[in-house]
């Protein structure tokens, strides 16, 4: 129920009550029985300049595409997240997610690369209190990396990588109510696996991934 009709029901009920109370205990102390009550409903009701970034926590999961800056094709890429809404324009995000990647030598496919990122990240909010909300990203993770070698390089071994990597990136969070959201956000994470160095072209493990996802806040 919107708020306006919530106040309008809500006066349907005083003003009977005080007209009652009036010619039961007297106009002077039915006219303050019935502000109390007034005053309650009031601070019961949903305010209606409520802020679409008031501070709370919120979960979600996102899917996507990502591509390494040499590999040879871009992927499907998922997740998990927590955003935590510190104040109107500020927020923390925890994500944990996967992904492959695939690289080539001489338009051979040589090797695969599992990942597994997890990552915390800074979040800054522009025009927080409307619905759409612009907003810039930085963080640093972990990722598990296993390289596995494909192709003519099959028989090669790679044992798992433990990596630090930096991110950073921005997109747009649409709030559809006041406690869920779809978004949309670009990030470039800075990456250097060195099974992936250890080929003859040497190329780069730096990805970008763009993603969609839902929020549900508490």
């Amino acid at each position: 129920m919107r708020p306006l009709a919530q106040i309008r029901r809500a006066a349907t009920l005083v003003v009977p009550l005080a007209t009652t109370l009036a010619a039961t205990l007297g106009a002077s102390l039915a006219a303050s029985l019935a502000a109390s009550l007034a005053a309650s409903l009031a601070v019961a009701l949903p305010a209606g300049a409520q802020s679409f970034s008031d501070p709370g926590t919120g979960y979600g999961a996102e899917a996507g595409w990502a591509r390494g800056h040499d590999a040879e094709s871009g992927s499907a890429t998922g997740g998990v997240h927590a955003r935590l809404r510190l104040t109107g324009g500020l927020g923390l995000e925890l994500s944990a997610g996967y992904r492959r990647d695939s690289f080539a030598v001489d338009g051979a496919r040589v090797l695969r690369v599992d990942q597994i990122p997890v990552a915390a990240s800074f979040l800054v909010f522009f025009f927080h209190s409307g619905r759409v909300q612009p907003y810039a990203l930085a963080g640093v993770g972990y990722t598990w990396a296993k390289p596995k070698g494909d192709g003519p390089n099959a028989a090669t071994y790679y044992p798992a990588e433990n990596l630090f990597a930096l991110h950073a990136g921005a997109g747009v969070d649409l709030r559809t109510s006041f406690r869920t959201s779809v978004f949309l956000d670009g990030r470039y994470v800075f990456l250097d696996v060195e099974a992936v160095k250890l080929l003859p072209n040497q190329p780069k493990a730096d990805l970008i991934r763009i993603a969609a996802g839902l929020n549900v806040y508490f």
